[in-house]
């Protein structure tokens, strides 16, 4: 009643191993496993996985509503309520494929966005490794280029060194 029907489930169920033929507590089970699943159903943000879990649990549910209901114990319990719980359960696991296929639809829709944005995270990637590239290409050329004008203006500035001593200057310096 409190709404925390998962840690209601893990208790029933070390209950049950404690007592495991205690029709009770299946029945408790049933129908915790039962509203754990609508409420699973219902939100239209469940994972696929999550909802396939809720159906298989919705079909372990049926499956110890309709035991109770032939097998159960009427001094404990109301038998008819048990089996009403049944066919509501066999109400719900008709609805369930409905269920099935738009969680399906969903996890293929996400699916296929982050695939969608893994293909332009890599696209981007490559395209700055281009620009990179091309960046590195242009300052390699520019470093060519200056190293190839240095060269040119040691060769003119060697040149020009020879050429501005006069004929008179080299003849004192060879005596």
């Amino acid at each position: 009643r409190a709404g925390k029907l998962s840690e209601a489930k893990t208790v029933l169920l070390k209950a049950r191993r404690i007592a495991p033929h205690d029709t009770v507590l299946l029945f408790n089970i049933a129908l915790v496993l039962q509203r754990l699943a609508m409420q699973i159903l219902k939100n239209e943000k469940s994972t696929l996985t999550e909802v396939l879990q809720a159906v298989h649990e919705l079909g372990l549910a049926h499956k110890y509503f309709t035991y109770l209901n032939v097998h159960g114990d009427k001094t404990r319990f109301n038998i008819t309520v048990a089996g009403s719980e049944a066919g509501q359960c066999q109400d719900l696991l008709s609805q369930a494929q409905y269920h099935v296929a738009r969680a399906r639809r969903i996890d293929e829709e996400e699916k296929q966005m982050r695939q969608k944005q893994v293909d332009e995270r890599s696209a981007f990637k490559s395209k700055q490794e281009e620009e990179r590239k091309k960046r590195e290409e242009a300052s390699r050329k520019n470093i060519e280029e200056m190293l190839v004008k240095r060269q040119e203006y040691k060769e003119k500035t060697k040149n020009a060194l020879i050429l501005d001593m006069p004929e008179q200057e080299s003849k004192k310096r060879g005596r």
